[in-house]
């Protein structure tokens, strides 16, 4: 990562606006803090720009930070043996990167694009929750809200069919960019390699496109760019998908 930064590459697209918020005292998990909180916790981070697909941390290695996606894609894996790997998530702007408990990471992560991350150390972080109570139960939500997005992930890796694992997906994706303040009907935004996608879905490429591709004929879905998703039927996807 490069050092302090206060501006944000420029957003294009039909989802430009899924980059935002810049301002870290807009990001969602600031935003339910007292005043005082937020801005002691803004004092506290330092802001720098990461670059597409530089290595953020390193599976097992000592976690002595903690890191606000501010904006862009993280992509964060676990190795399951020297040669294998499983893409286990993808974080957004206002999630926790790094862990809150335990000495090192659980996992490794890289940027998907260029973007900025704001980071703390765990004892500084530590120091303000227990000063703060309303920072201290906002991380606790944030450990809630993690375990729930593992719940997820195994349910889509579960005994579901392949066009089911894409539109709950979508359904996922697009409830994480409605939390960040972007309203429905809003494309949702996929700018990670589709590779990766497959990865998390636990899919063969050419899989995942055939499901993609059925949607799409259905009319469930459009594609008015490489990284943008239109639901254009929500119960359609619903129905699909194993949220009916």
């Amino acid at each position: 990562m490069t050092g302090p930064s206060s501006t944000c590459p420029p957003a294009t697209g039909a989802n430009a606006g899924a980059r935002r918020p810049v301002r870290l005292d807009a990001l969602p998990l600031l935003q339910t803090l007292e005043g005082t909180t937020r801005a002691a916790v803004v004092k506290a981070l330092t802001v720098a720009t990461v670059r597409k697909h530089e290595q953020i941390i390193q599976e097992g290695a000592p976690a002595r930070t903690v890191t606000i996606v501010v904006d862009g894609v993280v992509m964060v894996w676990k190795r399951r043996s020297a040669a294998d790997t499983q893409i286990t998530g993808f974080l957004f702007p206002g999630d926790l990167l790094g862990t809150l408990v335990g000495d090192r990471y659980l996992y490794s992560a890289r940027a998907v694009i260029d973007g900025r991350l704001a980071q703390v150390t765990r004892a500084h972080l530590a120091e303000l929750a227990e000063r703060h109570p309303d920072l201290r139960h906002a991380l606790y939500r944030n450990v809630a809200s993690d375990f729930a997005l593992v719940q997820d992930q195994l349910l889509i890796l579960g005994a579901m069919s392949a066009v089911e694992r894409v539109a709950t997906a979508l359904l996922q994706f697009e409830r994480r960019q409605q939390a960040r303040g972007m309203g429905q009907g809003v494309p949702v935004w996929l700018p990670m390699r589709r590779t990766d996608l497959a990865s998390y879905l636990g899919l063969e490429l050419p899989t995942l496109s055939r499901a993609f591709s059925r949607l799409r004929r259905e009319g469930v879905i459009a594609s008015p760019s490489t990284t943008d998703v239109t639901i254009r039927d929500r119960d359609a996807l619903i129905r699909v998908s194993c949220d009916a």
